[in-house]
């Protein structure tokens, strides 16, 4: 499978967003769109999380995921969390492990992405 890599930029500007749930659901829903722009929708099944540095509030995050591989309906992507300043400097390392759903489940899971 081609690797696949995509770039989100989040600002983390107002109190309402706290770092804990970006570490949380930002690395996870990237990297299930990841999934989807390589051409297989997925679920998660596994996340890993390895934080290197403290992510700080009200500043401009980098967060990246990556299609590594695929085997069978198993798909492997890993992610990062860095500063848009410091974008060299990993904050947060994730790992994750997607499943793609049969293409009848995925069609009615995921009705907005084509070819599912």
């Amino acid at each position: 499978m081609e690797t696949l890599s995509l770039t989100h930029w989040i600002v983390n500007a107002s109190g309402s967003t706290s770092s804990s749930s970006l570490r949380q659901s930002g690395p996870d829903e990237l990297m299930g769109w990841a999934c989807a722009a390589a051409g297989t929708p997925g679920m998660t099944i596994s996340l890993q999380m390895r934080y290197h540095r403290p992510v700080p509030l009200r500043t401009p995050l980098r967060v990246h995921a990556q299609v590594t591989g695929a085997e069978n309906r198993k798909i492997s992507v890993a992610g990062s969390i860095a500063t848009e300043e410091d974008p060299s400097t990993l904050l947060v390392a994730a790992g994750g492990i997607f499943v793609s759903p049969d293409p009848a489940r995925a069609r009615a899971l995921f009705p907005s992405l084509r070819g599912t």
